[in-house]
């Protein structure tokens, strides 16, 4: 005997039926997160580990680097970055910051944008823009730092 079935919007995922005779959903279409993008909840986790790890990391290398700001390179000028960038240990902090910093920001904005984008096409056109940016602006930073490194 086969079981009555309806169409509804569950938790406004839609294609989902709800089975009447159990009350128990069932999707006729993969999982799909909430920026409408397939998901799992593994790749949710990582991304949560990964901002908390990023955030931590940016703490003491932020306040070194104002820190260092403030006590040797204000009124120093290029020669003076560039002779402060000569140390190894300082270009790899650097670069280590750079990355560190355009990976929480890139996920910082994922979060805004599957919070307050209601679209999915639109999320997924967001997601793929700040993906974009963040990774050509970190390369960049990082490609700059390391040429002034290579100044030295």
């Amino acid at each position: 005997m086969s079981e009555l079935k309806r169409t509804t919007q569950l938790n406004n995922t839609p294609n989902v039926t709800e089975n009447v005779a159990s009350g128990a959903p069932e999707t006729l279409r993969a999982h799909v997160d909430r920026r409408g993008c397939p998901s799992s909840s593994r790749g949710i986790v990582r991304d949560w580990w990964w901002l908390r790890l990023s955030a931590a990391l940016l703490v003491p290398l932020n306040v070194w680097f104002v820190t260092a700001l403030v006590t040797r390179l204000l009124g120093a000028g290029q020669e003076g970055l560039i002779a402060w960038l000569a140390n190894p240990l300082v270009m790899v902090a650097m670069v280590i910051m750079l990355a560190a910093t355009f990976m929480h920001t890139r996920l910082g904005l994922h979060e805004v944008v599957i919070d307050y984008v209601p679209a999915p096409a639109a999320r997924r056109v967001a997601i793929f823009f700040i993906d974009f940016l963040s990774l050509a602006l970190a390369l960049a930073s990082i490609a700059a730092v390391i040429q002034l490194y290579r100044m030295a």
